[in-house]
Formats: structure tokens, sequence, C-alpha cells
């Protein structure tokens, strides 16, 4: 027990049973060394295999519930990163062409036409009903019924439309689609969806006798065919045939009266067949707030040549650009123009363009302006974060906006500025862009002075 260990080797009771070399001793050690160091990279490694794994499988789960659809439903608000060229780091949701259509500039369509089965205007009164709505894009079923039905108590009938949808794409893929068509209808319809939605028409004439729409009736078919190409991109192709007739008013009532309903214009009736095509493309960040990016549609009617009462051809086209001029601040310009062509008797009235009123020169009178070619040209600068009185109108938005407009008639027929119908006023936001009051003077003295109109919308212009 004694015995000094003054040599390398194994020791037993004090005496050596094996001798080892320094070499083979250093051999050992480093031998046992790095089994030490593998067995502990080899639990960290797991560790992390086990860690990754976890997030991976949650991450799959929220992609599988439709939590995270990249380009359909991010929502940052983060304002800090309002600079970023990436749509997906600006404040509000974004919306690409087709997608969550109440986030989507354009209202109006050319393929078909959804309605409300709840809404009160000036030749049906009020209408009550239910309706379902057509596939939109995010839905998972590979087809829908879709339609509306209801009554119109001053119009004393019935008001219906019955369609069907499918996709015949793969419903997985978000970026490419493609379904097909068709429908039935019995319906009211008017060309000034772009105006102003249903919504906002019928709590304006059920309150205060203000209906921004011309209606007409048509009863007959569609097919149609909608492609969208990727997600900044749509295009359509449709064939119509419906027997128009004229409405009547119906009604003078309102709530809280006001100035009385207009009288709703004639249309020429008969039997129409045309074609229809559509392009429309873009995306926009913020529709409700401040709103950035880029949006357009363009739509043709041939009306020409195939049967039916009437012959005519028609052009529409629609730009709108929302520029990020500071945090805080944006410029929004719309550019609107459209051309028909046809002769008279065969050229139906209803198919013409009109200007004036709420959604287009806002300081003149209700679709006042009428003719076969029309531009418009819209501009509003708005800043955000506004307050008028502490603590009781604060985080509001102030816009400044601009209109112009020019249709052709009997004694202008060719384009010239000095027949261009300007417009100028401010407006305040009291939700974002959603509830606006605006006010407008004509800047063209046309037998009326430059009295102001103020208007109360439930909407933005654009």
């Amino acid at each position: 027990p004694n015995t000094p260990y003054l040599q390398p080797g194994y020791y037993e009771a004090g005496d050596r049973r094996r001798a080892y070399r320094d070499d083979e001793e250093g051999v050992i050690e480093g031998a046992l060394s790095g089994a030490r160091e593998g067995i502990r990279e080899g639990i960290d490694g797991a560790r992390e295999g086990i860690r990754e794994g976890i997030e991976g499988a949650q991450e799959g789960v929220r992609e599988g519930l439709g939590e995270s659809k990249k380009w359909r439903d991010r929502d940052e608000h983060d304002h800090d990163d309002w600079y970023r060229p990436d749509f997906d780091w600006y404040g509000g949701v974004g919306t690409f062409i087709g997608a969550y259509d109440h986030r989507w500039p354009f209202r109006e369509t050319a393929l078909y036409r959804p309605i409300p089965a709840l809404r009160y205007n000036r030749v049906e009164g009020l209408v009550l009903g239910f309706g379902l709505r057509p596939l939109a894009w995010e839905d998972y079923e590979r087809g829908k019924i879709y339609g509306q039905i209801g009554y119109a108590f001053a119009l004393e009938d019935i008001r219906y439309e019955v369609g069907a949808e499918t996709r015949v794409d793969d419903i997985r893929n978000e970026e490419f689609g493609l379904k097909v068509g068709g429908a039935y209808r019995s319906n009211t319809a008017t060309d000034d969806l772009w105006k102003a939605s249903w919504t906002e028409n019928t709590l304006a004439a059920f309150f205060f006798e203000q209906d921004y729409f011309d209606y007409y009736q048509v009863e007959g078919w569609t097919l149609y065919t909608v492609f969208h190409a990727t997600p900044y991109l749509q295009f359509g192709a449709g064939f119509r045939a419906d027997d128009y007739e004229t409405l009547d008013r119906n009604t003078r009532w309102s709530l809280f009266g006001g100035d009385g309903f207009f009288v709703n214009p004639a249309v020429d009736e008969g039997r129409m067949h045309s074609l229809l095509f559509t392009a429309e493309g873009g995306r926009v960040k913020g529709l409700q707030r401040l709103p950035r990016g880029l949006a357009f549609r363009m739509e043709a009617e041939v009306g020409d040549g195939l049967g039916g009462d009437f012959a005519f051809n028609r052009y529409l086209g629609d730009v709108r650009a929302y520029l990020p001029v500071s945090r805080f601040s944006s410029l929004s310009l719309r550019l609107r123009g459209g051309v028909a062509t046809g002769d008279d008797p065969l050229f139906p009235i209803q198919k013409g363009f009109t200007l004036g009123g709420a959604g287009t020169v806002r300081a003149y009178a209700h679709n006042r302006f009428y003719g076969t070619r029309m531009l418009l040209a819209n501009a509003e600068y708005a800043v955000e974060g506004v307050e008028l009185f502490d603590d009781f109108l604060s985080d509001l938005q102030l816009f400044g906006l601009f209109d112009a407009g020019w249709v052709n008639g009997p004694l202008n027929d060719s384009f010239d500025f000095s027949d261009v119908i300007p417009a100028a006023g401010f407006g305040v936001g009291l939700d974002d862009r959603s509830v606006r009051l605006e006010i407008a003077w004509p800047l063209r003295d046309l037998g009326a002075g430059f009295s102001p109109t103020f208007w109360l919308r439930l909407n933005p212009t654009f």
C-alpha cells in the first residue's frame, strides 16, 4: 500500500498489475475525452432536433388551419416599417385581385352581379329575402350554388337570381384558378355600383331619401368563365342574353325625409345579346385606412352582330394608384374612361355613361351629365392622426379632394379642356376612410352658382 506510484500503469491494492507506456495513456485519455464530447454533442443535437420538430409541427398546424396564408391575410400594423417595399409590411390588410372582395376597390363586375337580399331603393322599396354568395377564390369548396330571392314591396314583385359555379383547377393552388359558371335572373340591375355600395345606398335611401343609383330590370341568362392567372391578374369572358325593361319610381318614403327621390330614367327596352371580356389586376394594401398599391380594371362588351334588338360596343377602363407620401399621409389617384359606339336606333341608351354626384364629380347633381364618351379624374390627399378636440375627436383623417369630369354631347363631341367639369373640396374621415364627411364646391358655374354640396359617405370614393 505504501508503494509509490512512480510509473504509469494500472494499480490494484497498491500493486501495479499492468504497465502503460506514456503514449498509450495519452491515446486512452484522448479517446475518453472524445467520447465524452461526442455524447454531449449528440444530446444537444437531439434536443435541437426535437425543438425544431415541435416548431415545424406547430407551423404546419397553423398553415393547415388557414392562419398563415402569406398573400391572403397578413395584417401587420407596425408603422415603423411603413417604408418597406414589401406589401406585407404595410399597415392594414392587403388584398390581391379576386381575394376578399370587401377589401378590393372595385365593387362592379361584368360577368355576374351579386345583389343583397336586404335592400331599399326608390324603384323596389323594401326588399326582404335571402341570398348566397358566389364562389370565392379563398373558398375550399369545389363548386357552389349562389343567388338571391326576395320580395319587393313597392314594386309588388318577386326578385330572384340563381346561379352555379365550379372550379376546374386544383383548389389547393393559391396562385392559379379557373372556374366556370352560369346564372338565370329576373332582377333589378344598375350600372352605378362603381359610385357607391349597395349597403351605403340602402341606408342613404331609407333614412335620408338619397338614392345614388339608376335602375332597370333584366331577365335572362349568362354563361361565363374566370381565369385567375396569378395573384396579381385575373381575366374573364362570358355571354349574356337579357330582356331589358324600364322600372318606375314606386316610393317616395324615407325615415327622415329629404329633397325627394329622383325620377328613375327610362331605358331602351328589348332583347340584348352581348359578349363580355374583363381584365383586372394589381394589389392594394390598407384600403380602409391609408391605401398603398395599384389596381386596374378593363371591360369590353360587344353587342354588335350577335342578334337581339340592339347593336353596340362598349369599352371601359379604370386605373387607381395609391401612393405613400409620408408615414402618415398618402395620395390617391383615379383615372376612368369609357367609349360606347353604335348608331341609332340600335344603340341602347342604358349603355352610355353618366357623371355627377356621389362617387364621380361630387359638387354637381346626380348623374347630370350623359354621353357616349367619358373621362373622369379624381385625386385625394389624406393625412391621418389628426386631432380636432382633446379626447373628443382624435385620430381622424383629414383629406383634400379634386374631381374633374367630361362627357361628350351635341356641342362638345370632341374632348376639349374648356368643357371639363371640375370640383374641389375637403373632408374628414371619422373611422379611417369608412365614414366620411365631405364638402365640395363646383369650379364652373353651370347655372346653379358655386354653392357647396355636403356628403355623408359610408365608403371611400375610390
